[in-house]
């Protein structure tokens, strides 16, 4: 079936519309900017028959308006060599309604997100070209949104509200404007937040979820260095048999989730007529990880006052076929991620050191004990020592820290901050102050 808009340049009707991917949503980002923390809560929602009609129906109005401003630009740049922006484009949206009254029953700015996204998909074409692409690989010019991989609404400032009024309820009510009252469950308390942006999303499983940006002060650390002693410091090991292994002796159990499910996955997998039942096993893995990582996250954060783990590529670890499965079923990436922002929230501080040698060297005598990775216990014949390798490998995490940064600190009188061994936030994108929410 073909579906049409009217633009105010081109009269638009699409077939065939190929498929594409969107952005990956990350459970919780943060960035910091002007001592400000901003992070994405997300709730679940229950709408009723009559809301998930108009919702879906929004969506699929989105998504239509979308793939034409798409068409728009093509058809622009190949007409008249013009490369439209989203300005020009928004301004159009009074011409768009106009002409296709059902518009009319979808808040401003929403429409208004929706040429932001396309913007910033053209965006990040440009910028991979000029990088040449990521490490060889095509640059992707951005594609027409297929019905099922155009998923979310959003609210990028105005026409939402959450109603919370019992804290020791979890019940709450979601106002959308132009769509009406739905369920929320407040899981999570945002006391001393402010709310920035709302999007609504349908998971594969045909569920819906809120996703709220809510900006934080930020949390200056309180750690003074003259009172902070070494027995604080805490040095991370993270594992494919044991997630992490603390150099305080506490060892977190790796849940092994893909492992537990896999059979289950690959029969409905083999049954494509039942996608629903695949999506509700692959969000159960996603929820059980998420949580599993949670606890890990926080009993990690405990532990100490500055935490220090290995500074991994795991990027290039994952390309290890034999490894790749554990290390993502483990969620390296996203323990580390969870951490980090636990850390600042605590106003603790987190350091990373240079992971070579640190299972190989003996944490008690600091010989090198050559060992293949598939030997799980460390055992030194000169001095006597035995233990996990991972527990062996957190102390030397640990003790190398203090020696080559503490030690620092104490020397120069600076504060942990000042001194970071890797600087692993270099890799966090800083965001503007916009007031938009990730793209989904």
């Amino acid at each position: 079936m073909g579906e049409a808009i009217i633009l105010r340049r081109f009269s638009v009707e699409i077939h065939g519309l190929p498929p594409s991917f969107l952005s990956i949503f990350l459970y919780m980002k943060y960035v910091y900017i002007c001592f400000v923390m901003i992070k994405t809560y997300q709730y679940r929602l229950y709408p009723n028959k009559k809301l998930t009609k108009i919702l879906n129906d929004q969506i699929e109005l989105c998504r239509r308006l979308y793939n034409a401003g798409l068409t728009e630009r093509k058809e622009a740049y190949r007409l008249s060599q013009t490369s439209l922006t989203y300005n020009l484009q928004q301004n159009e949206l009074p011409a768009v309604k106009s002409d296709n009254p059902e518009y009319n029953d979808i808040h401003s700015q929403v429409l208004c997100d929706v040429l932001d996204r396309l913007d910033k998909a053209y965006k990040g074409f440009f910028n991979r070209v000029k990088s040449k692409g990521r490490k060889g690989k095509k640059a992707g010019f951005p594609r027409y949104k297929s019905r099922g991989k155009y998923n979310s609404i959003t609210y990028p400032q105005l026409g939402f509200k959450l109603i919370h009024k019992k804290s020791s309820s979890k019940k709450g009510i979601l106002q959308l404007s132009k769509i009406g009252y739905i369920k929320v469950i407040v899981s999570r308390d945002i006391t001393g937040g402010e709310i920035k942006t709302c999007t609504v999303k349908r998971d594969k499983a045909g569920d819906w979820l809120a996703t709220f940006t809510i900006e934080f002060p930020d949390v200056i650390p309180k750690i003074d260095k003259s009172e902070n002693q070494p027995e604080s410091i805490t040095g991370v090991d993270v594992g494919i048999n044991k997630l992490a292994v603390l150099s305080n002796g506490i060892e977190i159990d790796n849940p092994k989730l893909i492992n537990r499910y896999e059979k289950g996955i690959k029969t409905l997998q083999k049954q494509n007529k039942i996608r629903k039942k695949l999506a509700k096993k692959h969000r159960k893995i996603a929820n059980a990880r998420k949580d599993n990582l949670h606890k890990a996250s926080n009993e990690i954060v405990n532990s100490g006052d500055i935490i220090v783990l290995d500074d991994l590529n795991i990027k290039g670890m994952v390309q290890n076929h034999n490894l790749a499965k554990s290390i993502s079923d483990g969620s390296w990436s996203k323990l580390i991620d969870m951490c980090t922002y636990k850390v600042a929230n605590a106003g603790k501080y987190i350091e990373f050191v240079n992971p070579g040698g640190t299972s190989q060297i003996c944490s008690s005598c600091g010989v090198v004990v050559k060992k293949d990775l598939s030997v799980r216990i460390h055992s030194h014949n000169n001095c006597g020592l035995v233990m996990d390798m991972n527990l062996n490998a957190a102390l030397n995490i640990r003790e190398k820290y203090i020696r080559d940064v503490w030690n620092s600190l104490i020397k120069e009188n600076k504060k942990p901050a000042e001194i970071s061994t890797t600087a692993y936030h270099k890799d966090m994108q800083v965001e503007s102050m916009k007031q938009e929410a990730p793209m989904l």
